[in-house]
């Protein structure tokens, strides 16, 4: 299903915007449903909702970064109250600012500073980096509500950047990366024709590899 809605609630603002229609979906959905949000530069290599085999209201992934340790390519909820409690005070942080580490994050992001930014981009992984930084004191009741929250790592979003083939192939193989991240810089590579026939080499090996697993755990 295709959710259209008007220009304007994207125009330079559309981090912001993007967070809003999950507000939107989870809050349309049964209680008990799985959501899980997607950047579209991702290739599933298995299964991600095996995910939710963990217990938590809302999780993330993070990975190795000194500023900004969460990334916003894949998130998700099990639709229940309490997270609708979070998402809402997620949306109404990025709107207008009032958890202090957040403000203060933004006061110093590295690439766009400011805390009445317009959220066109970076804001909601700006927000996930604080709850990471904060998790365990969230599970313990800091925002003021009951909720469960999960470090989901890199598996359900591994960052292809500098990661040879071999480490990306032996990742899936073991079942330690179950869905890649291309990112947009990467996906610049397309248009040049030397490289962009080894990322179409990779993809083909991908689909191949991904094939010959159903095939084995169907024979």
């Amino acid at each position: 299903k295709v959710v259209k809605f008007p220009e304007d609630e994207w125009k330079n603002r559309r981090i912001i915007c993007k967070v809003e229609k999950v507000r939107e979906f989870l809050n349309s959905i049964e209680d008990g449903d799985k959501l899980m949000i997607f950047d579209g530069d991702m290739f599933m290599a298995s299964n991600p909702f095996k995910v939710f085999k963990n217990e938590f209201d809302y999780f993330y992934t993070s990975r190795d970064h000194p500023k900004l340790p969460a990334n916003a390519g894949c998130w998700g909820f099990r639709c229940n109250k309490n997270s609708k409690e979070f998402l809402n005070i997620f949306v109404e942080n990025l709107k207008t600012p009032t958890w202090e580490p957040y403000i203060e994050l933004r006061k110093n992001h590295p690439f766009a500073s400011g805390v009445d930014y317009n959220g066109d981009w970076w804001v909601e992984q700006d927000f996930m980096s604080c709850i990471h930084n904060y998790k365990d004191e969230i599970n313990d009741g800091l925002l003021g509500i009951k909720l469960k929250i999960y470090d989901a790592k890199n598996k359900y979003n591994y960052i292809i950047t500098g990661k040879t083939d071999e480490e990306i192939f032996s990742g899936i193989e073991s079942g330690d990366i179950s869905v890649l991240h291309f990112k947009s810089s990467n996906m610049d590579r397309w248009i040049n024709d030397s490289v962009g026939d080894r990322m179409e080499s990779r993809l083909d090996r991908l689909n191949e590899m991904i094939k010959n697993m159903g095939e084995e755990s169907n024979g």
